[in-house]
């Protein structure tokens, strides 16, 4: 057990644990900086996380659950959330309070359907992925304020849309992947993104004829 002196800094579970997580499953580890559940099958975040002050990392994927809960907000110290193919419907409302947040992974959470109005205030994010969430929309409406952007995935979603106003702004992007995305605008945004060194715009591979 914990002594009142130790301070648990990284967490980790192994060897595929299928135990559901308790509210106090985390009381020993307020001073938590990475919590890494890939190896978990999880059905739901505890609300007992948004007690984690201190946590940076939050590494959670493939949740069972189609909510992720508004304590998870409260991980104001928050940089790094990866929720990759979970079974999220929606992000919580508030997600926009995670002020410190640089890279969030959505990759393959294929029944997501929209990103909240708050998403947009979310200056410091970097790094952002939301390749293969074919049923998203209003995603080029929250680009638009993410000025710090270097990394933007959306390969493999459906329609975009029109580029050119929303990602007009982001002239720090260094990494753009639309493969397999129908959308316009593409050339009127790269004559802006002086600093972009990757580009995939594969489309989707045509019928052979006969």
């Amino acid at each position: 057990c914990l002594t009142s002196r130790a301070r648990l800094i990284a967490l980790r579970f192994l060897d595929g644990c299928r135990s559901e997580l308790s509210g106090a499953a985390f009381a020993p580890a307020r001073s938590l900086r990475v919590l890494d559940l890939s190896e978990c099958f999880i059905q739901v975040l505890p609300d007992s996380i948004g007690q984690l002050k201190q946590l940076r990392y939050l590494i959670a994927p493939e949740i069972r659950d189609e909510i992720v809960p508004e304590c998870i907000t409260k991980l104001s110290n928050l940089i790094y959330l990866n929720l990759q193919g979970s079974n999220i419907r929606a992000l919580p409302e508030s997600i926009g309070e995670l002020e410190r947040l640089m890279h969030l992974d959505l990759s393959y959470c294929r029944r997501i359907q929209e990103l909240p109005a708050s998403f947009s205030t979310l200056e410091r994010l970097a790094h952002l992925d939301l390749s293969n969430c074919p049923y998203i929309e209003g995603v080029l409406k929250s680009l638009q304020s993410l000025s710090r952007l270097e990394h933007l995935n959306l390969s493999g979603n459906r329609n975009i849309g029109d580029l050119t106003r929303a990602m007009s702004g982001l002239t720090g992007l260094q990494y753009l992947n639309l493969s397999r995305v129908s959308c316009v605008g593409l050339q009127q945004v790269l004559v802006s993104l002086t600093k972009l060194r990757y580009l995939n715009f594969k489309k989707k591979p045509g019928r052979r004829s006969s």
